[in-house]
This record gives C-alpha cells, sequence and structure tokens, in this order.
C-alpha cells in the first residue's frame, strides 16, 4: 500500500507531499491542476518511468517544472508498505542527464543505489510485478478504464496473452516448427555428405598407404644415423679449422709487427745519415740538452715579455699625452666661464627685487579688491533702504539716492581699472621672474667652477709626473731588450732539438731492433703455415656441404612422410566422422516426431493457462458483481470466447447474456469494466491490491458518476486495500473513505499547484 508521496519541482508541482491512509482516496481539481502528474510520479518512483515517457509523447526531463524560473532538476520521494516492511523510493531527474540519483531503501537501510535499473528490478522482485503488468492492471490512465473494451475485436486474447506473458508459448511453439525444419534439413544435408565421403573412401588403398609410410620411416632412420657419423667428422674439421683460424689471426698480426718495426728502422736509419753532426751529438746526453733547452726557452720567454711591457709602455704614453692635452683643452674651456658666476648674483638680487614687487603688488590687488565688495555692499544696502540713509539714518529722497549709487558705481569702475593695471604689472613681474630664474639656473651649473678649475690643475700634474716615470721605464727596458738576442736564442734552441731528435731516433732503433728480434723468435715459435689453413678449410667446406645435402634430402622424406601420415589420420579421422554422422542422422530423425509432440504440449498449456485465466477472472468478477451492482436487470458478468477473441458479457433477468458493447447503458458498462478492473488486479497483482484511478468518470451521466461513487466508497473499499482517485467531478467526493486533497492552479502558465487538504 502507498503510504505517502512528495514531489519536487515536478511538472506544475514546485513541492507537494499526499500522504493516503487504507482505503479509496482521491485528488479533487480542475483540469490542468496537477493531478495526474501525481499518478505519473507514482509510477515514475517504482519503475522509472511512466506511459507518457515510455510512448514517447514526452521527454522525461519535460517534467521538470519551468515555474518561477527555469530549474535544473526534479524529484520524487515515495513510501509504500509490502510483506509490513515499509520502504522509501527516492528518484531524481536532471536537465541533459536523466536519472542521476535512484535509491531504495527499507526501514532506513539503503538495499540499492545508484543505478536506475538495479533499483527498479529490486522493486519489481518486492511487488512481483513488472511495469508492463502494471501499467495494464493497476494504472489507469486517464479515460482508459474500459480499457478491455476499447482494444479492437480480434486483437484482446493477443493482447491478454501479452499481459499474462503466455505469448512465449505462441514463440516457443514457432520456434518449435522452425527448429524441426532445420532439424530435418540438417539431417538431409548431414546424409548427403556422408555419402560423398563413403564414395570419396571407396577410391582410397589404406593398406598401400601403410606400406609406404612404413618405408619412408626405414629411410629416415638410415638417413639420421649416416648424418649423424657426417656431422661428427663434420664438427671435428670445424674445431680443427677453428683453431687454426685462431692461429693464422695471431700469425698475420705478428708478421704484420714485424714488418711495420723494419719499414720503421729503415726509416729512422735514412734520417740520421742525413744529419752531419753525428759525432757531435752523440756526445751529448740527453739529460744536458733538456737543460739547455729549457735555459734558452726561459730566455726567449723573459726577451718576449721585455718586448710586451715596452708595447704596454708605450701604449701607457701615449693615453697620457691624449689626456693631459684633453685636460688641459678642458681647463681652458673653464676659465673662459668665471663671468658666469658675477652674472648669477646680479641675476639673484634681480630676482629678490621682482618677489618684492609682487608681494607689494598682492597687497594692493586686495586692499582694490576689499573697496570693491565694500562700495557693492553699500549699494545694495542702499537700494534696500527706505527713504532713510543705512548709514546715518537721515533723510534720503530718490533723486539723492539715485546720485550716491552713480558716484559709488563710477568709483567701483575706477578701482576695477586700478585691479586691472596691477594685474598686468603682476604678470610682468612674474614673466620677468621666470626669465631671471632660467639665467640663474643657466649660471648654476657653474657654481663649483673654481674647484673643478682646481682640480683639472692638480690632475694634469699627476699625469706629467706618471709619463716622466713611464719613459724612464721606456728607456730602462729598451736596454734590455733587442731582437739580435731573440734570433740567436731561437737559432740555439733549434739547434738543441734537432739534436735531441737524433738521440731519441738512435735510442728508437735500438729499441726497435730488439723488438724486430722478438718478432721473429714468436713467429718462430707458433709454427703456423698458411698452407695447413687453406687444406683443411677445404675439407671442412666438401664435408659440410655433403651434410647439407643429406639434410635437405631427410627433410624432404620427413615431409613426404608427413604428408603421407597426415592423409592416412585424415581418412581415418574420416570413417570416424562417417559414423558418428550416422548416429547424428538417426539422433535427429528421432527428434523430429519428438518436438511434433512437444508443440502440442504447448498449444495445449496456452490454452489451459487461458481457460484457466478465464475461470478465474469470471469467478472473481462473479463474486464482486452483486456488490459492484446491486440491481436486478444483471445478475452477473463474464468474458466469454467467440470467433477465437474474448467479449465481455452481462446476464439479464432472462439469463440470456449480453455484450457489453453496444447494449447496456454507460453506468452499466462502467460497473462491468471497473468489476473487469478490480478482478485482474486480484487475479494478476495479488500481493498489491491496489488500483490507480485517473478520471473514471469521463462521458458519464450524473447518476452512472453517483452509481459510481458508491460503488468506490461502500463496495471497492472492502476488496481493495487502496485506491487513489483522480477526478475532476465533486460527486466523486462521496466515494472517499480516506483523505481528499483538493489541487488547485491558476491560469496563468506560471502558477504552481496549491495542495489543500480536505
Amino acid at each position: 500500500m502507498i503510504r505517502s508521496i512528495r514531489l519536487h519541482n515536478w511538472q506544475t508541482h514546485i513541492d507537494s507531499t499526499f500522504k493516503f491512509p487504507k482505503g479509496i482516496n482521491a485528488l479533487l481539481g480542475v483540469m490542468g491542476s496537477g493531478k495526474s502528474s501525481v499518478l505519473d510520479a507514482i509510477s515514475f518512483a517504482f519503475f522509472g518511468t511512466f506511459p507518457s515517457v515510455q510512448q514517447k509523447r514526452i521527454k522525461l526531463e519535460n517534467v521538470i517544472t519551468d515555474i518561477f524560473t527555469k530549474h535544473n532538476t526534479a524529484e520524487v520521494n515515495l513510501e509504500f508498505i509490502k510483506n509490513r516492511k515499509t520502504y522509501q523510493i527516492t528518484r531524481k531527474i536532471e536537465r541533459s542527464k536523466g536519472t542521476s540519483v535512484s535509491e531504495l531503501r527499507c526501514e532506513g537501510k539503503l538495499l540499492e543505489s545508484p543505478a536506475s535499473q538495479r533499483v527498479t528490478e529490486y522493486i519489481e522482485k518486492i511487488l512481483g510485478i513488472d511495469y508492463n503488468t502494471f501499467a495494464q492492471v493497476i494504472y489507469c490512465e486517464q479515460n482508459k478504464l474500459d480499457q478491455f473494451l476499447q482494444i479492437p475485436r480480434g486483437q484482446r486474447m493477443k493482447k491478454i496473452d501479452e499481459l499474462l506473458k503466455i505469448d512465449r508459448f505462441e514463440t516457443a511453439r514457432s520456434n518449435t516448427i522452425t527448429l524441426r525444419n532445420r532439424i530435418t534439413k540438417t539431417a538431409q544435408d548431414l546424409k548427403s555428405h556422408t555419402e560423398s565421403l563413403e564414395n570419396m573412401l571407396k577410391t582410397k588403398n589404406l593398406d598401400q598407404l601403410a606400406s609406404h609410410i612404413s618405408q619412408l620411416e626405414l629411410q629416415i632412420e638410415t638417413f639420421e644415423k649416416r648424418l649423424k657419423e657426417i656431422k661428427t667428422e663434420r664438427d671435428n674439421l670445424q674445431n680443427e679449422v677453428e683453431t687454426l683460424g685462431k692461429k693464422r689471426k695471431i700469425f698475420e698480426q705478428l708478421r704484420e709487427r714485424y714488418i711495420t718495426i723494419t719499414t720503421r728502422i729503415e726509416h729512422i736509419t735514412k734520417e740520421l745519415e742525413n744529419y752531419k753532426n753525428m759525432q757531435e751529438a752523440e756526445s751529448y746526453t740527453m739529460e744536458f740538452i733538456e737543460k739547455q733547452i729549457e735555459r734558452l726557452k726561459n730566455a726567449q720567454e723573459k726577451q718576449k715579455q721585455s718586448e710586451k711591457d715596452l708595447a704596454v709602455i708605450k701604449e701607457k704614453i701615449r693615453l697620457d699625452d691624449q689626456q693631459l692635452k684633453d685636460e688641459t683643452e678642458k681647463c681652458s674651456q673653464l676659465e673662459t666661464k668665471k663671468p658666469k658666476l658675477e652674472q648669477l648674483k646680479k641675476t639673484e638680487d634681480a630676482i629678490d627685487t621682482l618677489k618684492t614687487a609682487q608681494e607689494k603688488l598682492v597687497k594692493e590687488e586686495a586692499l582694490v579688491q576689499s573697496k570693491i565688495e565694500e562700495e557693492t555692499a553699500s549699494i545694495e544696502c542702499l537700494e534696500k533702504s527706505g527713504s532713510k540713509c543705512p548709514t546715518c539714518n537721515t533723510a534720503l529722497d530718490n533723486e539723492k539716492k539715485i546720485t550716491i549709487t552713480e558716484k559709488k558705481k563710477s568709483q567701483i569702475s575706477e578701482l576695477e581699472n586700478s585691479l586691472v593695471t596691477i594685474n598686468k604689472e603682476f604678470s610682468t613681474k612674474k614673466y620677468e621672474i621666470k626669465k631671471h630664474e632660467e639665467d640663474r639656473q643657466e649660471c648654476l651649473k657653474y657654481i663649483n667652477l673654481e674647484k673643478d678649475i682646481f682640480e683639472k690643475v692638480e690632475l694634469i700634474e699627476k699625469i706629467k709626473a706618471r709619463q716622466e716615470t713611464q719613459k724612464k721605464q721606456f728607456t730602462q727596458l729598451l736596454q734590455d731588450f733587442s731582437q739580435e738576442k731573440i734570433d740567436k736564442i731561437e737559432e740555439e734552441i733549434r739547434r738543441f732539438e734537432a739534436t735531441k731528435t737524433v738521440l731519441r731516433h738512435i735510442q728508437e732503433k735500438r729499441d726497435l731492433k730488439d723488438q724486430q728480434k722478438q718478432a721473429k723468435i714468436n713467429i718462430e715459435e707458433l709454427r703456423f703455415r698458411p698452407d695447413d689453413f687453406e687444406e683443411k678449410t677445404k675439407t671442412f667446406t666438401a664435408k659440410d656441404k655433403l651434410y647439407s645435402t643429406d639434410l635437405e634430402k631427410l627433410s624432404s622424406l620427413k615431409s613426404i612422410h608427413k604428408e603421407k601420415s597426415k592423409n592416412l589420420a585424415f581418412i581415418e579421422e574420416q570413417k570416424a566422422l562417417i559414423d558418428e554422422n550416422k548416429k547424428k542422422i538417426e539422433n535427429m530423425q528421432d527428434t523430429a516426431p519428438e518436438l511434433d509432440r512437444f508443440k502440442r504440449v504447448l498449444e495445449n498449456t496456452q490454452i489451459t493457462l487461458r481457460e484457466q485465466f478465464i475461470e478465474s477472472i469470471n469467478n472473481v468478477m462473479d463474486d464482486l458483481w452483486e456488490s459492484i451492482y446491486p440491481y436486478n436487470d444483471y445478475t452477473g458478468i463474464q468474458i466469454s470466447v467467440e470467433e477465437g477473441d474474448y467479449i465481455l458479457q452481462l446476464r439479464n433477468i432472462d439469463n440470456r447474456w449480453m455484450n457489453v458493447e453496444g447494449t447496456v447503458s454507460g453506468g452499466e458498462r462502467m460497473s462491468a469494466v471497473l468489476a473487469l478492473r478490480i478482478a485482474m488486479t486480484i487475479i494478476l497483482t495479488p500481493g498489491m491490491k491496489i488500483l490507480l484511478l485517473d478520471e473514471p468518470t469521463h462521458n458519464l451521466d450524473k447518476k452512472a458518476v453517483e452509481d459510481l461513487a458508491e460503488t468506490l466508497r461502500n463496495k471497492v473499499s472492502n476488496i481493495v486495500d487502496f485506491v487513489l482517485l483522480i477526478t475532476h467531478d465533486e460527486a466523486m467526493e462521496s466515494a472517499v473513505t480516506g483523505k481528499l486533497y483538493r489541487l488547485e492552479r491558476g491560469e496563468n502558465k506560471e502558477d504552481m499547484t496549491e495542495v489543500v487538504e480536505v
């Protein structure tokens, strides 16, 4: 049973909460007040969808309200009781994302989250029904209370089969026929293939093939034995060739070294023959020559350093000459600027005189301005006064007042002219001060002129003294340095370097002769003959070629043996396959009658289930009819089968069954479909006993509405645990045994639903 539901930003509901007790509950309101959206929310909470979305009449995100502002989320919270346990469902929708939150709790404990489909599957297990059953049995959409009668004749049995899920028997029966035909076809194809295999095997001589394989195995065994012997000989030869190859490498290295040493000895001998003072060179020691070269290089370095120092001092003297010339010229220029210092004093005195004159003009301007203000105030006071003077309180006629006023205005005019003259004179003084200030700034550049001249004179004296010292150093260095000394030292160094080279050659020749002798001994001790290596290599190559040839022959024999063995195995496999196929064909031939029997069983089961369903529905409707329709003109109700489809009928007082369609009145028709709806709820959802009715009074007259309200209140409430009635008809208020909510909403698009508990 549904206990409560809360809608947040759901269509026209900004925040609406409904609590329901057991019995008949109702939502009353005009069209567009948001009644049906509550049923949509209940369906969405249970199964994550509702008919308008399922039939693609709207998108899920369209339920998010745009009232007041465009909201981004909508949320539904539903609480229900099943098997004495209280469950809470929360589902949330986000724009462009769909269902973003799904959550199922039991007594506050989380059971499943956040996957929407997994939550739905869990709820289906608890309720024992899926969405399709809910939508067709429990949830009666607007104008669809008589949904059974709205199904066209000829399609009702199919629709009920789908609801009962026994349409699967039809599918299974169709699949059984398809499977039987497929098995029959497969058996025929397999039989044809097996016969082809048998014809193919008749052409094969298995004994001859097996004999040929045995001969090949003997040949392979003989070749493998021979190859083993050849391989041993070849490996021994290979080891010998490798050993000789290593000796040859050493031999060639030794011979190359011997030739290199001999060539170097010959080269040194030729160089020594060209040296003239051999006896003199041999009289020197290497140590003596090294000391002489070091002495001469030190002397050479000293001369080169003196040459560098001379160049440095010469450059310093040149730079000091240039600096002395520049500083002397600067000093002369400074002397010419002395009159600027006298001009500075005169300029400062002139500025002081002008500023004093300016201050006097400022005071005069203030005095004149004050007189102007005083005279102006006097004129204003005189104009405001009556027939008496405002100063002395004497009698004052109008003519005299005008004369005094004109006189004061004349004085003000003179004062203003004086003020203009003062301003012009002030501007002239200001301009003169500016010019003198510019002259003063120019003169200030020479404020330290005498100090600068003194510093320049001191610098010139220092430069002259430094020049004197540098010239003395230059003269001293010229006495120690001469190009002739440098040339003589370089000649001596070259002579000793040549002697040093001769001594090195003599020592190197002695060492090389010893190395030449040792290299010759090493070659003789190696005892290697190049011809032995060449001969052994040829023998190995021939043996290796023989081994490779026989190896290829053995590989060829093995390939032939493998192919023959493969053919033999294939033939044996085909023989086994033929036997296996024959068994399969036999099994398939036995299966076809079994499938025929299975098809008949499916058909009989489907018919039996239909009959049981109709019998159960009719029994329940028969028990309900007297409660729902307490009149005597129709005493029974049933679903019967005519022309292969279901028909809803009522039994009249003559005990004849009449078709509900086109025969009975609107009220009787509504009672009949209500009985059918309740019966289907009891039979197909026995664990729920819930009905959701959206506008069931559509097309009913006043009397039929009153009868339906009475039936719901006094009859249906005793059979079904929970009914939620959606209606705009206030006459249905009398049907309520639980809670009645009135839903109100203005005509404006931006108005939200307001919920009032009645």
